[in-house]
């Protein structure tokens, strides 16, 4: 057998993530990225700075139509 093969751990040979493994890896990914915008609003509401505030606003408001975006053409995918 060769060395390559002894070292794939069984059941990782297949390159597509199944959707619910896919879907969970999101959901922490996105819980992970809710908590630092968490902390990033409470550090700059903090602050009272205008422009860091706007900025935020703007930041958070691409963050969501990028999210819809990408669920709305992986259910269009499917």
């Amino acid at each position: 057998m060769s060395p390559l093969k002894e070292r794939r751990r069984p059941g990782n040979n297949n390159l597509r993530m199944s959707s619910e493994r896919r879907e969970a890896s999101e959901v922490g990914d996105r819980r992970k990225n809710d908590m630092k915008y968490i902390a990033d609003y409470i550090e700059i509401m903090k602050s009272h700075d205008a422009r860091a505030i706007s900025n935020y606003i703007i930041r958070r408001r691409i963050r969501d139509a990028l999210f819809l975006t990408k669920s709305l053409l992986c259910r269009f995918r499917q």
